[in-house]
C-alpha cells in the first residue's frame, strides 16, 4: 500500500473498524518520499489506533496492513522492528506481546514481554 497522509478520512477509507494489524508512520522529506520513523500494531482496532496517532499530530503519513490473527500483527511488528525501527528514537523500546497473550515470544530474538514488570502489574 501506498503512503497517505494521516488524516482521519483517509483512516477511515484504508481501514474497516475492528481489524487487527500494522502500520508504519512517518513524515514525507523534501523530495516528497515518505521515510517511515514508527512501526506499530493494534490488536484490537486498527482504524481507531491511527485516529489516536492522527490526533497527536507527530506524523504526516502512515501505511496500513490487516493482519489475520493477533500473533501475525505481533510477529510483523517484531520483524519491522527489528529491521529499522530500534534505531529510531520513536521507536527504541521493544514490541510488547498482547496483553492477555504474554506467551509470545518474540520470533527474532526471543524477546519475552511476560519476564517484565509492569505499573499496571501492582494494580488491583
Amino acid at each position: 500500500m501506498e503512503p497517505q497522509p494521516l488524516i482521519r478520512p483517509n483512516i477511515d477509507n484504508a481501514i474497516e473498524r475492528n481489524k487487527v494489524g500494522n502500520y508504519w508512520l512517518g513524515n514525507y522529506g523534501p523530495d516528497g518520499s515518505f521515510r517511515a520513523d514508527y512501526v506499530g500494531r493494534s490488536d484490537t482496532c486498527l482504524r481507531r489506533r491511527l485516529h489516536n496517532h492522527a490526533a497527536a499530530y507527530k506524523f504526516q503519513a502512515f501505511i496500513v496492513r490487516e493482519a489475520r490473527t493477533i500473533k501475525q500483527a505481533f510477529e510483523i511488528e517484531c520483524r519491522e522492528w527489528h529491521l529499522f525501527g530500534k534505531t529510531k528514537g520513536t521507536n527504541a523500546v521493544h514490541p510488547r506481546a498482547p496483553r492477555h497473550l504474554r506467551v509470545y515470544k518474540c520470533p527474532y530474538c526471543e524477546y519475552d514481554s511476560s519476564k517484565e514488570v509492569t505499573s499496571h502489574d501492582y494494580t488491583t
